[in-house]
């Protein structure tokens, strides 16, 4: 039985374990420890472990059979099977300047109605964001790419450019990698109509 229920979750006089039930999702969700606040800290009870069997660097608990990690920021990095995300599908953001807080999603959409200048802040070690850039009915919109993204000999930044044609959609697929404090470019897949 969860020991609380409703639409927020609880943010004052939980413990680590603490289970409870979405009124908005009807699932279980498991208290991991950390800043109840942080939605990151809160997992659909039984559903993620860890993919890392070696658990001696991290702050866990075992609940069941399973080891959950307990260290706050570090949840996002997990795998699993059937389980809902708790991160946002879609952020959508407008031509210009597109400012993307990595903490909060791993889909970003930006809809290019002028040459935009990316700015990419957040992120853990091994949080994976896709970027899909949207041209207008127009086209022909470029991208400037901030610092904190790395490209490599096999995706050359020239060759990231969304395609040019209207209304067609290029997707970035991008990893953090916490050595460097930098994003790496993993793919580039384009022309989506």
């Amino acid at each position: 039985m969860p020991e609380s229920f409703g639409g927020s979750f609880p943010t004052v006089g939980i413990q680590q374990g603490h289970r409870h039930e979405s009124s908005t999702t009807g699932l279980i969700y498991r208290y991991l420890g950390g800043n109840p606040s942080n939605i990151d800290n809160w997992l659909v009870d039984g559903g993620r472990t860890s993919t890392d069997p070696d658990t001696s660097s991290w702050g866990t608990q075992q609940i069941g059979a399973n080891w959950y990690n307990t260290t706050e920021r570090q949840t996002k990095s997990w795998t699993g099977t059937s389980v809902l995300s708790t991160k946002p599908a879609t952020t959508e953001l407008v031509g210009g300047v597109a400012t993307i807080d990595a903490d909060t999603g791993n889909f970003f959409r930006v809809v290019m109605t002028e040459d935009i200048t990316l700015v990419i802040s957040g992120s853990i070690d091994g949080h994976k964001i896709i970027l899909a850039l949207e041209q207008d009915d127009v086209g022909n919109r470029t991208v400037t790419w901030p610092l904190n993204i790395r490209f490599s000999i096999d995706l050359l930044q020239s060759s990231a450019e969304p395609n040019s044609l209207a209304n067609r959609t290029t997707y970035i697929g991008l990893v953090f990698n916490g050595k460097s404090g930098k994003f790496d470019a993993l793919a580039k897949t384009g022309g989506f109509y």
